[in-house]
């Protein structure tokens, strides 16, 4: 249960429910699987596995190609990982009933449409304060 603060130092009448679904990411090197055409890395939600895929369309937008040989894929998928793991997150929170995860091209397209929009400043002429 949170309790929300108004700005005019007053607390707020009613509570906020979070529902936040967390997932912990194995440590482990991602593996190509060639059958599918995509690395494979392991979530945990709560006590279950959470097995995730990154198809060959969401690898091109991390600048993959077509000709890249397994290892490169690996390799490319190790250098991107933080972003992967955060597009794997906001997936499995919009619809966590399954125990698999199947990032594409429109999922990586998708999150950086909504950082654009949470980075953007809601008034024309606001620029950001990068220095705190």
């Amino acid at each position: 249960m949170l309790e929300k603060s108004c700005s005019d130092g007053t607390e707020a009448s009613r509570d906020l429910r979070v529902s936040t679904v967390l997932l912990r990411f194995v440590g482990e090197a991602g593996i190509y699987l060639p059958d599918r055409d995509a690395i494979k890395f392991t979530a945990l939600s709560g006590g279950d596995a959470v097995d995730c895929f990154v198809a060959r369309s969401a690898l091109e937008v991390i600048g993959c190609n077509a000709t890249d040989r397994p290892e490169a894929l690996v390799a490319r998928f190790q250098q991107n990982r933080a972003l992967l793991e955060l597009a794997a997150t906001v997936k499995y929170q919009r619809s966590p009933a399954g125990s698999v995860i199947e990032l594409e091209a429109g999922d990586l397209q998708d999150l950086s449409q909504d950082l654009t929009r949470r980075l953007t400043p809601s008034r024309p002429g606001k620029t950001f304060d990068m220095e705190g």
